[in-house]
């Protein structure tokens, strides 16, 4: 787009609809799914880098704190209580940390979790049981075009 090459929408196909995005950088490009983009040079050929998958782990720690500074209750990551159960669930893997949190009530620690799609690896949530109530939150679907 910045050089000129492609204009800034795509069409997406997804289980035969076409879908159309205003802005290229909100789409998603996953296996499957079939896309049109348009030209401004006749035959050019355009190379899609799909990112990897490899460092699963390190963006799921990375996922759990950006939860945790969601919620001002959090005070402090115990990094040595990373866990994972990578067989939680025939689609998704299971990964926690501990955090420590205060509330007006108490303090104390709490686990946040992370859920990873094994066939989608940037399809990820996360979820923690609030501290002063104890229920289970509803999970949190992260935007996947941000890995940091």
């Amino acid at each position: 787009m910045d050089a000129g090459v492609i204009y800034k929408y795509v069409f997406v196909q997804i289980a035969g609809t076409w879908y159309y995005y205003p802005n290229i950088t909100d789409v998603f490009f996953a296996a499957g799914n079939t896309y049109a983009m348009y030209s401004f040079v006749p035959a050019a050929t355009i190379t899609i880098l799909v990112p990897g998958d490899r460092f699963r782990d390190e963006r799921a720690r990375q996922d759990m704190i950006n939860a945790a500074g969601e919620d001002g209750r959090f005070t402090s990551v115990k990094t040595d209580t990373y866990s994972e159960n990578l067989n939680w669930d025939s689609l998704y893997e299971l990964r926690w940390m501990r955090f420590h949190y205060t509330t007006a009530q108490k303090s104390g620690e709490i686990e946040i979790y992370h859920a990873t799609n094994k066939s989608n690896p940037l399809l990820r949530y996360t979820t923690y049981n609030d501290p002063v109530t104890g229920e289970l939150l509803p999970w949190v679907r992260l935007d996947w075009n941000v890995l940091d």
